[in-house]
């Protein structure tokens, strides 16, 4: 009997690479979102920081321009910290975007793997059938024979 083959290999391999590079995706989300998240913290950190100074400065002397300068820059900080929230929130809506994508490579992997197991099994069943009916037509033949010496004797 012939050597098992499944026809859809091909486009097995390809479901296989195309989950691969899914993942490579979600992992550069996930690493955006990281750094994104991490610029974040700093710019929130800054702007304590500069609130802290803001009030220790305002409690020493209070300093019209100083204070002006501080809030500008207060401000400035605000608006960074709300451009960081927004691209984190894009980020991660891609990155529930690549997830699904992932999960539908994923599903038609499996499909196919599933596939595949299916056929092979059908395979093995039709191999022990051939073989089976090999064996019975070597051994049934030789019995019958044995058979009728056995009675001629």
């Amino acid at each position: 009997m012939k050597r098992f083959n499944f026809r859809l290999q091909v486009v097995l391999d390809r479901a296989l690479e195309e989950e691969e590079q899914q993942l490579l995706r979600l992992a550069e989300v996930q690493q955006q979102i990281l750094e994104a998240r991490r610029k974040l913290d700093a710019v929130e950190e800054a702007r304590r920081h500069q609130l802290a100074c803001m009030t220790e400065a305002q409690q020493a002397s209070f300093d019209p321009l100083e204070m002006h300068a501080r809030t500008l820059h207060l401000e400035d900080l605000g608006e960074q910290l709300a451009r960081c929230r927004e691209v984190l929130a894009g980020l991660e809506r891609r990155a529930e975007q690549v997830m699904q994508d992932v999960i539908a490579a994923m599903r038609k992997r499996q499909v196919l793997e599933k596939l595949r197991d299916k056929q092979y099994a059908d395979y093995c069943k039709e191999a022990e059938r051939v073989e089976l009916q090999t064996m019975e037509e070597a051994v049934l033949p030789r019995l019958a024979r044995e058979q009728a010496r056995s009675r001629t004797l």
